[in-house]
């Protein structure tokens, strides 16, 4: 069964791609912040 996507969809579905990114680059770049002397990626 296809369901039709519609642009406005698109347009929330890239803008929660961006969100989830944004937090997960920040989750990495205050990483090694949290853990001086334990830092592991």
């Amino acid at each position: 069964m296809f369901v039709e996507i519609s642009f406005l969809d698109i347009k929330y579905l890239i803008k929660y791609i961006e969100l989830i990114t944004a937090i997960i680059g920040s989750i990495y770049l205050f990483k090694p912040v949290v853990h001086l002397g334990n830092i592991d990626f």
